[in-house]
């Protein structure tokens, strides 16, 4: 009798017996060629992308486009509002005085030392914690230091004011260091989501309401008061970032004793740059009056304060991506800083180079022949804020990679050579010019020796992660084995 057997597809397989897999197991050629057939079949990229010498640089290939790309998104929305804030700038030249706008760029000269400490730099470890509710945690913290900072600058105003009588538009310290502290904030808030076309938004409110409200205000009274009306009013659009979250988040007490050390010396950095930042104003109102001041403040105003704007901006891009390679350990992150400085050099090299050379001209032309000391000043600003425009946006990345000392010497320095270069030209009987042109050449050597430190903590920062994951692994091997862990020295006891 014929047994029929069932079709091909329709029957129930038997599952092959461990002797049938051993008979029957594939030769190494057939192995082969079936992995070559299943290569032909791979995608080009995948098939790249599994050879270890290509990870990297794809990688970073597709890093570095969408770096770009966010990097744009960002300096599109950025240099529109810097653009509106500007086109306000001769209007405003022409409302207000130059002495008015140098007791303006005093105060809030006077505010930007304490921006950079009220916030402790807690911002800048969020971005480096891999946990959203710590990093999330961290920026609240942020926020209470930056509420108790401005509530102790309010009160040391209030007893300024009563006893050596000084101006009362110095009780508005207080509130527009916090105000200003929002945008360190909301900025990291937004970096560390990769929100970029919500942080080009803020930018841009920032930016353009910046000149218009000044401008607005200054129709109705042309005081110093509409001045930091408009100041404090263009950095509320950063509240919207620093909404409540939804991650349980340590206590802030816990919190603060896990990061107070970082946020001594980072804190004492901030502050220290915050300081250096402001002493040209300072030390020119000192030395030269309000009303160079006020010319300062304008130059300051058309080209470094614009550029300062655009590169945090498009550099905040380049410091999310920096630093979640960072904590994943990848070490082309170093590249990816080089082709950031490279592309922000590009940019600022057109504007820098108009303004050195036809500042002289074009700033009494446009803004009025009373503001003709703000073109000489701008000309020889030029060469420093390039310098400073390149670098300045990375200079966080020594504090994300451990290495707060380097950045606290490196402010130290930067300090000494401000206070030299425009004290030792006021002591000479200098102009305002030399003195502003001597510390412009000064920033050019800082600033350099700025972009070495910052590559050689993101090139040695990823093999440092590896020695310490590979000490904690033999570590957690080493007491899974019973032997004793040292908590100093993290070593097997003897």
């Amino acid at each position: 009798m014929k047994t029929i057997r069932p079709r091909h597809g329709r029957g129930k397989r038997r599952r092959p017996t461990r002797v049938s897999r051993v008979l029957h197991r594939p030769s190494p050629r057939h192995r082969s060629q079936r992995h070559a057939r299943a290569c032909a079949r791979t995608p080009f990229r995948r098939r790249d992308a599994e050879i270890p010498g290509r990870r990297s640089t794809l990688g970073l290939a597709a890093g570095q486009g969408g770096v770009r790309k966010a990097g744009f998104i960002v300096l599109l929305g950025s240099g529109l509002g810097t653009g509106i804030g500007l086109l306000a700038t001769p209007f405003i030249s022409r409302i207000f005085e130059p002495a008015v706008y140098g007791s303006f760029a005093l105060i809030t000269g006077v505010v930007s030392v304490f921006v950079g400490i009220s916030t402790f730099r807690l911002e800048v470890q969020s971005l480096s914690v891999a946990d959203d509710a710590e990093a999330t945690a961290l920026i609240r913290l942020g926020l209470v230091a930056s509420c108790a900072w401005g509530a102790a600058l309010t009160l040391a105003a209030c007893v300024a004011v009563a006893i050596w009588d000084v101006n009362g538009y110095w009780l508005s310290t207080g509130i527009l260091v916090f105000l200003a502290s929002l945008q360190l904030l909301g900025s990291a808030v937004l970096t560390r989501a990769r929100r970029y076309r919500s942080l080009a938004t803020a930018n841009f409110v920032q930016g353009a309401s910046l000149g218009v409200v000044q401008l607005l205000l200054g129709l109705a009274s042309a005081g110093v008061g509409s001045l930091l009306a408009g100041f404090g009013a263009a950095r509320l659009g950063w509240l919207h970032a620093l909404r409540h979250s939804q991650h349980e988040m340590p206590r802030i007490a816990t919190l603060w004793k896990k990061n107070w050390r970082f946020a001594a010396v980072a804190g004492s950095s901030a502050f220290l740059n915050s300081l250096t930042s402001a002493l040209p104003v300072l030390l020119t109102s000192t030395f030269y009056g309000d009303a160079t001041v006020g010319q300062l403040a304008i130059a300051t105003r058309i080209l470094l304060t614009p550029l300062g704007i655009v590169s945090q901006s498009a550099a905040s891009a380049n410091i999310g991506e920096v630093g979640r390679m960072l904590r994943r350990g990848d070490a082309a992150a170093a590249q990816l800083v080089r082709h950031g400085m490279r592309d922000l050099f590009a940019i600022g090299l057109i504007p820098c180079s108009l303004a050195g050379v036809l500042g002289t001209w074009a700033v009494p032309f446009v803004l009025g022949k009373r503001w003709n000391e703000a073109g000489l000043l701008l000309s020889v600003l030029a060469v420093g804020t390039l310098a400073q425009f390149v670098a300045a946006p990375f200079s966080q990345l020594l504090n994300m990679t451990g290495n707060s000392r380097w950045q606290l010497m490196w402010d130290t320095a930067r300090f000494c050579v401000t206070v030299l270069s425009l004290c030792l030209a006021w002591a000479l009987g200098l102009s305002p010019v030399w003195a502003i042109g001597s510390w412009s050449v000064a920033l050019v050597v800082v600033y350099a020796a700025l972009v070495h430190l910052t590559i050689r903590a993101v090139v040695t920062y990823p093999r440092h992660a590896v020695t310490i994951r590979q000490e904690l692994q033999g570590n957690q091997l080493t007491a899974r084995r019973g032997n004793p862990i040292s908590l100093d020295t993290r070593r097997p006891v003897r």
